[in-house]
């Protein structure tokens, strides 16, 4: 049986940098194979932490066995939230690149972890768009009266939609910014 595993598991796409969209159908299926993937989509969260119930004093011994049961079983039901929220969580972190983590730090839930992946990778481009993105960023002239920030974040914004290994080196974009600007002719 943990063949069998290990091979589902090698085949299974890792999130890297343009590659989303064959990343996200075997990662949902996981979630939806642990039955977690509510999580992710926000229908199921984490629940409160239950306060402990304050017992009147004059209560009888059958009300405050009852009180201290629901305490009981709330804390059982969030202590499972927070198992299966951990369970979307881990089963996410185990399809992505480690240069990936950087993106999802500080994110405490699933659906955030999730959500941030996909609004992040959504940016990413493949293909014909990236060459596309390359010509945009290569023919780029400044136009007089264009706000100079707005030039510059052009570059930086269209670069860092381009898939790794793809987006131009600082120095090859500074000089792409360089190369727009009006050229004195004399």
């Amino acid at each position: 049986h943990g063949h069998v595993m290990s091979a589902e598991s090698s085949a299974h796409p890792i999130l890297t940098h343009g590659n989303l969209h064959l990343w996200r159908g075997p990662t949902q299926a996981r979630l939806e194979e642990a039955g977690v993937y509510r999580y992710v989509t926000g229908e199921m969260t984490v629940l409160p932490a239950p306060s402990p119930h304050d017992i009147p004093a004059l209560s009888t011994a059958t009300e405050r066995q009852a009180m201290l049961r629901e305490h009981y079983e709330e804390t059982k039901l969030y202590q499972q939230s927070l198992q299966d929220d951990d369970c979307a969580k881990g089963i996410i972190k185990k399809y992505i690149a480690p240069n990936q983590y950087s993106i999802i730090e500080g994110k405490m839930t699933a659906k955030q972890v999730w959500d941030t992946l996909i609004e992040h990778h959504s940016e990413t481009l493949s293909g014909l768009n990236s060459f596309w993105t390359k010509m945009g960023l290569i023919h780029k002239h400044y136009v007089e009266g264009e706000n100079m920030n707005d030039y510059c974040d052009f570059f930086e914004k269209e670069n860092s939609k381009l898939p790794e290994g793809e987006a131009f080196n600082g120095p090859f974009l500074a000089q792409l910014m360089l190369m727009g600007l009006p050229h004195d002719t004399n």
